[in-house]
């Protein structure tokens, strides 16, 4: 080459660099990021017909990437098209699917094919880590298999209508469960008409608690631990702030008409997977018009966090309905609790189970969430004639039940305008493990306000009604929250019979319960009193008692269309 050539570029070079015009090649990154390293996409071949759809995801490595962002693309629109990993068939033919990372320039393929012939369902089972925004389609044969986890900047979104089964395993192995890490989200938004639903494997006739694992959400909101607690059951996931409130309206997603049946797994005693769980989830997240049924262990669980929910229904649970702890301060409304007879923990299931932390310890924020419009109907059908021991002295009861409210352990729970109906035990307010419970309710810190009792075989109860398989002792007469909850100025009540509610039809009958009051009940008559600091804004301030007003009816309340009283037989 002529030198004078080379001079001439070696000059143009140097005038590049220093000037900046030489660019970088797209593998290189910032000082300080975590370039992708690869992508994969799944599946990597699929079938569709025209008009129908397949959704992909795409999975970035490694997992703490700086930059997951994900751009989609298809060879021939003409065959297909594809918008966020959701393809749609177009016409006959043969379409490439890219996944294209925007970090790194990663790709990945599917080969998608657009056939009359091709198979009118797929088959999508989410398993692993979920690191990319991915969507579950309704059109789809969903599964969920081990624990999935959706890890924090991915957003998990589930199409109306979808119904995501998880897979059965075997005693020991994890059970299929789903988790919303800290930072992630999950948008499930059913309809009335179309609820989404996660339920068992299992053929119609062979379901049974504890079929799969469970929902699992966690967040960064605020916990009363010292430091952040790993949720129970045994995805390791670690959630909550200990220190701060920054997070407090934190959004982890949005459950709405949404459907959790035969969940709940038990890892081993006192660390089971719930039905529906959150650890640490903050205010942002929209929780309203969900239904848990048969869980193997509590219904719903709240582990800290400021998440407020509203029409709840907690169907045939296994353990408690309603479980607060960590110090849990979240709003509820509306709130159903039905029982069965026959299903019960060997650790004496509740309505409410609240405490403010395991050990008792009084640390702050105190578990003081408020509840208000509960209607909760236990199992007891003849309260002159029980016995929570099977076949004894005719008794109809035969599973282990205990309170309507168990209150222990330094909680300020707070309930107002509810009912509560048909247990061995009202109200059980405790100061077990050297706990202020007790003081707290003198206090005003701890509330029972504008309720109702009925059918109890037993108001009110001072200790815990079973410890280790044994009763404690009958004499207690719980003196301290009779007094409590007939203090001057409480306006609770307390009636004999669930008759003496005069409802619209029987609460207790579970193929056809109906817990709507009549124009002359007294949950109409006594009325809703909002006027306690605690519930004068955030509420709808209804002017009844319980989760039902008297324009509703058996056949037409808001649990009407998107709930299922009959999981066991349906086809899905």
């Amino acid at each position: 080459m002529n030198r004078f050539l080379l001079k001439g570029l070696a000059s143009v070079f140097a005038l590049a660099v220093m000037f900046g015009t030489v660019s970088c090649s797209d593998d290189d990154e910032k000082e300080g990021t975590i370039a992708v390293s690869a992508i994969a996409v799944n599946p990597t071949t699929a079938a569709v017909k025209p008009g129908a759809t397949v959704t992909l995801s795409a999975t970035v490595t490694p997992e703490d990437a700086t930059d997951k962002t994900i751009t989609w693309s298809s060879s021939d629109e003409k065959v297909a098209t594809v918008d966020g990993g959701k393809v749609t068939g177009v016409a006959e033919g043969t379409a490439t699917i890219t996944a294209t990372t925007k970090s790194g320039d990663k790709t990945a393929t599917c080969t998608v094919t657009v056939s009359e012939d091709a198979p009118a369902v797929i088959e999508d089972t989410l398993e692993g880590n979920i690191t990319a925004d991915r969507t579950i389609s309704a059109a789809n044969k969903n599964f969920l298999k081990g624990f999935v986890y959706v890890k924090s900047g991915a957003t998990l979104t589930i199409e109306a209508g979808s119904v995501i089964k998880g897979i059965s395993v075997a005693s020991g192995e994890r059970a299929a469960s789903l988790i919303i890490e800290p930072g992630a989200k999950i948008i499930a938004e059913g309809t009335v008409d179309k609820p989404i639903v996660f339920t068992s494997d299992k053929e119609p006739g062979k379901r049974a608690t504890g079929d799969w694992g469970g929902l699992i959400i966690c967040g960064n909101a605020r916990v009363n631990q010292t430091k952040r607690p790993v949720i129970e059951g045994g995805p390791g996931t670690e959630y909550g702030n200990t220190t701060s409130d920054e997070f407090n309206g934190e959004s982890s997603g949005k459950l709405k008409y949404v459907r959790i049946e035969f969940a709940g797994y038990p890892l081993e005693p006192d660390k089971e997977i719930n039905g529906l769980t959150f650890g640490g989830v903050g205010s942002g997240t929209e929780v309203e018009f969900v239904q848990v049924s048969y869980s193997n262990d509590d219904s719903y669980e709240w582990f800290g966090g400021t998440v407020n929910a509203k029409h709840l229904v907690a169907y045939k649970g296994w353990d408690d309905d309603f479980d607060t702890d960590y110090g849990y301060t979240g709003n509820l409304q509306f709130l159903l609790s039905v029982r069965d007879k026959d299903i019960a923990d060997t650790s004496d299931s509740n309505g409410f189970e609240s405490d403010n932390c395991a050990d008792a310890a009084t640390v702050e924020p105190y578990t003081s969430c408020v509840f208000a419009n509960v209607s909760m109907f236990g199992p007891v059908l003849d309260p002159t004639n029980y016995t929570n021991e099977a076949g004894v002295n005719g008794s109809l009861t035969d599973a282990r039940f205990q309170a309507a409210m168990h209150l222990r352990r330094n909680t300020q729970l707070r309930v107002f305008n509810s009912v509560f109906a048909g247990f061995p035990i009202g109200l059980i307010i405790e100061n077990d493990k050297n706990s202020k419970t007790q003081t707290h309710a003198t206090e005003g810190k701890l509330v029972v306000s504008n309720c109702v009792f009925a059918g109890m075989v037993k108001n009110y109860q001072d200790a815990q009604y079973w410890a280790n398989g044994t009763q404690f002792d009958p004499s207690d007469n719980g003196a301290f929250a009779d007094s409590y909850f007939n203090r001057e100025g409480g306006k609770n009540i307390a009636y004999t019979a669930i008759d003496d509610l005069k409802l619209q039809g029987d609460p207790q009958n579970l193929t056809s319960f109906c817990m709507v009051p009549s124009q002359d009940s007294p949950l109409i008559s006594l009325s809703a009193d909002w006027s306690h600091s605690l519930v004068s804004s955030g509420f709808e301030q209804v002017a009844y008692i319980g989760a039902f007003g008297p324009t509703e009816t058996a056949a037409n309340n808001w649990t009407t269309g998107w709930t299922n009283m009959d999981p066991q037989n349906t086809v899905y």
